[in-house]
C-alpha cells in the first residue's frame, strides 16, 4: 500500500497489478487513476488502500534511455542518463541515485547536487519534476 500523500499528480503506480498515472488526489485520500493506455478508472472511495508503488528496475531504467555503466563498481551495477545539463546515476544494489550538474560558470565539468535512495517510479519522478524535467517514463 502507498500513502496518498507521498504522490503527485502524473506518478505512476500500480492498481491491482497494473500500472495506472494519477490524475487527481483530495484530502480525504480519494483518488482519480488512469490507465496508461488513456482509459479513465473511476474515483474510489479508499482506493489508495489497493494502490502499490512501482520498484524501479533497471529493465524500467533501460526502456527510458539510461545505460548500464557496469566497470565502476564489480559488486554493483550502475545505470546513468543525461537529461539537459543534469547527469544522473542509480545504483542498483543500493538504490541510490545520485544528481550531477554541469557547471559551466565554476568551470567544473559536473558537480554532484544530491545523492539519495530511489526504490520506486513515482520517487524518480519527483525528483524529475523538481529539477524541472519534463519526462514521461516507460513502465
Amino acid at each position: 500500500m502507498i500513502n496518498a500523500k507521498e504522490l503527485m499528480i502524473g506518478d505512476i503506480i500500480s492498481l491491482n497489478g497494473e500500472p495506472h498515472r494519477v490524475r487527481g488526489l483530495n484530502k480525504d485520500n480519494l483518488g482519480k487513476l488512469e490507465a496508461l493506455d488513456g482509459i479513465p478508472v473511476s474515483l474510489l472511495s479508499d482506493s489508495t488502500s489497493f494502490w502499490e508503488p512501482i520498484p524501479l528496475t533497471a529493465d524500467i531504467l533501460v526502456n527510458n534511455g539510461w545505460n548500464c555503466c557496469d566497470d565502476y563498481e564489480p559488486d554493483d551495477t550502475q545505470y546513468e542518463c543525461d537529461y539537459g545539463d543534469y547527469t544522473f546515476t542509480w545504483w542498483c544494489n543500493t538504490y541510490l541515485l545520485n544528481c550531477y550538474y554541469e557547471n559551466i560558470e565554476n568551470q567544473l565539468t559536473y558537480e554532484m547536487i544530491r545523492e539519495m535512495p530511489i526504490k520506486y517510479v513515482h520517487e524518480l519522478q519527483h525528483v524529475f519534476t523538481l529539477l524541472g524535467i519534463n519526462t514521461d517514463l516507460k513502465v
